[in-house]
């Protein structure tokens, strides 16, 4: 994956990529904070946090991803 460059982006594009690292941030502190309720060994809440990585960013990449590329054409379809 490469790292997107910001001087050939629309503003859709720019608006959807904030918004995957906003959802991104949300969900990986999100499912780390709930996976530390049940976890209290400091070696198991560090392969939590793998864990939870690996789970968030395949869920964004998989599913959000997608989507987030159809909103953004959405949004400049409406425009033109």
């Amino acid at each position: 994956m490469k790292i997107p460059n910001v001087n050939t982006m629309d503003r859709a594009e720019k608006f959807v990529t904030v918004l995957n690292c906003i959802l991104f941030l949300v969900m990986f502190v999100g499912l780390y904070l709930l996976a530390r309720q049940f976890v209290h060994n400091f070696f198991l809440r560090i392969l939590c946090l793998l864990a939870d990585y690996f789970v968030t960013a395949l869920v964004i990449y998989c599913i959000i991803r997608p989507l987030s590329a159809r909103a953004a054409e959405a949004i400049r379809s409406i425009k033109r």
